[in-house]
Formats: structure tokens, C-alpha cells, sequence
């Protein structure tokens, strides 16, 4: 009664806050006195307040969904209005500690993470949220199978689950030539010497340019003679080469 009080009539913002504080201390399962306390915080601009009631409502919070939001909205104040990344972190994290498969808290740690400079991490959130885009459209896959492969080579050095991810693009986008091109890099770096010739039989079906088939061609024919010693198919591909892509 004194709170509404403070708050209604008698307008005495810091009183209110006071008073609300003390029912949170009294009931802290009390999701009407939570809400009223930040609705005051946030009227009032009292971030550090805010962040401070937040972390008491996912604490305390009866129902998974309300300490949830709490933990969501700490985040994004953290990070957007606080600038307090490790902070921010930390509430996104505990979100999916309670609830794996959240959405808005992978997308926040992504970004987070990247700032952050933490590849291994960023790559972990990034490959939960392909499994969440599993049934979503190709587009949405595509651009995370492409960051995935890049930080596990560029960042990471681990070309086999870079390997994964391109191989996993190329279903998707089978005339992806930058998929390819990666495809081919990365299987010859992890020496699978048939996979590589797979590719590179793929990257001639794309290419349009006379001097680009015919020097993928001749590659294949080095990774059949000199990597596989598949002499037969070695020539049958040097056959190839001089009917059909460099007949001069």
C-alpha cells in the first residue's frame, strides 16, 4: 500500500523504489513487484538499478519464462545501453543453461563472442544455430555454413570441420564456386585425394572459361597419377583433356 502510494499520489520516486525493494526482499516470487520495480527503474533511467533488480528477478523468479526474460533483458542492457560485454556474456550464457535452444541468446553470444576475439566459442554458438536452422530456409543455413567454415580455417586451423561445413554448402548451393574452391583447398591440405578429385571433377562442369577447365583438368590428372597412382584413370582423364576441353 505505501508503494502504490509513492508511486501514484504522492509521486516520491525514490521512496517507492525503497519501498518496492523491501516487498521483493519480503516475497521475491512476486512477479507484480518485480515488474512495478522495474517499470520505476526504467521510468527513472536507473540502468545500474535496473541490471541490479534484473539479476534479483532471475534469481528468484517462480516461473522458468520470467527469469528467462530477465536474464534476456540484463543481456541486452549489458551489451547495448551498460557496454558491459562480459557481462552481457555471462546473462546470455545462463539463458542457455536453462533453455538450450534459445534462439535470440545463440545470436547475441555470436556476436558477443566475435567482439570478444573468442573464435572457439563463436563457432560453437554458430553451429547450435545451424542445428536450430535445420528445417529453415537454405538461406539462412548457407551464411552460417560459410562463417563456420571460415573461422574453423582461417582462425581455428581445423580443416576437417571446415571441410563439413563447405561440404555441407556445396549440397545446398551445388554451383557455389567459392564453396568448391574451398572444398578443393582444404582436401588437399587434409590429403583425401578422391574427395579432391570429386570436386575438381565438379569445378569443371562449372567453369565456363576454356583455360580454367583445362588446368583443373590437368590437376586432376596430377592428384590421379601422382596422389592415388590410378594410372588408368589418369589417362582415361588425360584422354578427356585433349578431346574434349583442350583439343588444340
Amino acid at each position: 500500500r505505501l508503494a502504490q502510494l509513492y508511486v501514484g499520489p504522492l509521486d516520491r520516486s525514490r521512496e517507492a523504489r525503497w519501498a518496492l525493494k523491501e516487498l521483493v526482499e519480503v516475497d521475491p516470487q512476486d512477479a507484480t513487484v518485480h515488474a512495478s520495480l522495474e517499470k520505476l527503474l526504467r521510468q527513472d533511467e536507473d540502468l545500474h538499478g535496473l541490471a541490479e533488480q534484473l539479476e534479483r528477478r532471475a534469481a528468484s523468479a517462480a516461473e522458468l519464462e520470467l527469469r528467462l526474460d530477465a536474464l534476456r533483458e540484463l543481456g541486452r542492457l549489458m551489451d547495448e545501453a551498460l557496454s558491459a560485454p562480459t557481462r552481457a556474456i555471462g546473462a546470455w550464457e545462463r539463458v542457455l543453461d536453462q533453455q538450450p535452444d534459445d534462439s535470440e541468446a545463440l545470436e547475441a553470444l555470436s556476436a558477443l563472442y566475435e567482439r570478444a576475439g573468442q573464435p572457439a566459442r563463436r563457432l560453437d554458438a554458430l553451429k547450435r544455430r545451424l542445428d536450430l536452422e535445420a528445417e529453415s530456409s537454405p538461406a539462412a543455413q548457407t551464411t552460417l555454413l560459410r562463417e563456420i567454415g571460415r573461422i574453423a580455417e582461417i582462425d581455428l586451423s581445423r580443416p576437417s570441420e571446415a571441410a563439413e561445413a563447405y561440404a555441407r554448402l556445396a549440397e545446398l548451393l551445388p554451383a557455389d564456386r567459392d564453396a568448391l574452391v574451398a572444398l578443393a583447398r582444404l582436401y588437399a591440405t587434409l590429403e583425401r585425394h578422391e574427395e579432391l578429385v570429386q570436386v575438381i571433377d565438379r569445378q569443371i562442369d562449372l567453369s565456363d572459361d576454356a583455360e580454367e577447365r583445362a588446368a583443373l583438368a590437368f590437376r586432376q590428372v596430377d592428384v590421379l597419377e601422382e596422389k592415388l597412382g590410378d594410372l588408368d584413370e589418369a589417362a582415361r582423364c588425360y584422354e578427356h583433356i585433349i578431346r574434349e576441353i583442350a583439343p588444340g
